[in-house]
């Protein structure tokens, strides 16, 4: 495998619009890593976006017991994002095709 493909398939996970400008995205290995990105972003966003509203309804309904739980599921959530993107970094510079931890087989399916 070309090393232009690695790089690429490892930048999608930084920023994956990259292998889209490159026109690199026809490759098959650079399209699953672009979708693994694509699918880690989407949950993160989701889950991230389910805390604000728990947020939200602290402040609305006075449920001062979410405020610790929910800044340390806010922290939680961000170490996992970059453990993700580094894992799959990783792994496509190195050349592998496997999917990430618990999102990898719902990513491949966008």
């Amino acid at each position: 495998m070309p090393q232009k493909t690695k790089i690429l398939s490892a930048l999608a996970y930084v920023v994956f619009v990259i292998p889209v400008i490159a026109k690199e995205h026809r490759h098959d290995f650079v399209r699953f890593h672009i979708r693994q990105s694509i699918g880690l972003v989407i949950t993160v966003l989701a889950i991230q976006g389910i805390i604000s509203v728990l947020g939200w309804w602290q402040f609305t309904y006075a449920l001062t017991f979410l405020g610790a739980p929910r800044l340390l599921l806010v922290w939680a959530l961000r170490i996992y994002w970059i453990g993700m993107m580094a894992l799959g970094a990783y792994r496509a510079w190195s050349g592998e095709k496997k999917e990430l931890p618990f999102i990898g087989k719902y990513a491949v399916k966008l």
